[in-house]
């Protein structure tokens, strides 16, 4: 009992010393975590003399203090500030190369650009600049935006049962992304530029509806018809 009394007494005035150790060192502006540091040293000391009789407990204790205080050390070298850097840019790069025209195009452009690809992606760049022209045509007659027109229920196929943002990711990684962008853009900040392949139509579709009979389409482009309404 007394021998275990003198080295539980040891094993308090070896903890204080420590205390005393990371004060001293902070005083001196060295991280007390460290792997030569003089707490560092300390607790080595103290597991070597007692490492049959220390409880498990005390064991865990000092294992996992000195394994966060030796690898919660400050970034102080210059090859870490150099893998930060490095790992700053990594991130960078990563971000522009999953999403490239992410900051070149707004969000209303990239809708506008993922329903251009859902209704008409298999009618190539001339299709898809039909169906904004149609889209544009009754943003004008509205007096609203693009990306109103097309949130409006059940007006584009594309949509039904996807949010935009869904359109979006559904059609991004594709080939033609970049060109329904393209035409996205031109119709959004120069509308005056589309081509009027369409001649003013305000709806078009793959066959002849019940709303179209009687009507004559003012052009067929690829496998869409369109109309012109002047009520929309």
């Amino acid at each position: 009992m007394f021998q275990n009394e003198a080295k539980h007494a040891n094993f308090k005035s070896i903890c204080s010393q420590g205390r005393h150790r990371i004060r001293w060192c902070q005083a001196r502006g060295e991280a007390p975590g460290t792997r030569h540091s003089p707490w560092n040293e300390l607790k080595l000391k103290y597991l070597d003399r007692f490492p049959i009789q220390q409880s498990e407990r005390e064991r865990d204790h000092f294992r996992i203090t000195r394994d966060l205080e030796i690898n919660m050390k400050p970034l102080t070298s210059p090859t870490d500030n150099i893998r930060v850097i490095l790992l700053a840019f990594s991130c960078l790069w990563l971000v522009q190369a999953v999403a490239p025209s992410a900051g070149a195009a707004t969000y209303g452009q990239q809708v506008i650009a993922a329903v251009l690809m859902g209704e008409a992606e298999g009618e190539g760049e001339r299709g898809m600049i039909a169906v904004a022209e149609v889209i544009r045509k009754r943003a004008d007659q509205k007096g609203i935006s693009p990306l109103a027109i097309v949130k409006e229920p059940r007006q584009f196929s594309c949509l039904n049962g996807l949010t935009p943002p869904q359109l979006i990711r559904k059609h991004w990684r594709k080939k033609d992304w970049e060109t329904a962008l393209k035409i996205a853009r031109l119709m959004y900040n120069t509308p005056e530029k589309l081509p009027g392949i369409t001649r003013g139509a305000t709806h078009y579709a793959t066959f002849i509806p019940k709303w179209a009979r009687g009507h004559q389409p003012v052009a067929v482009i690829g496998n869409h018809y369109f109309w012109r309404f002047e009520d929309v």
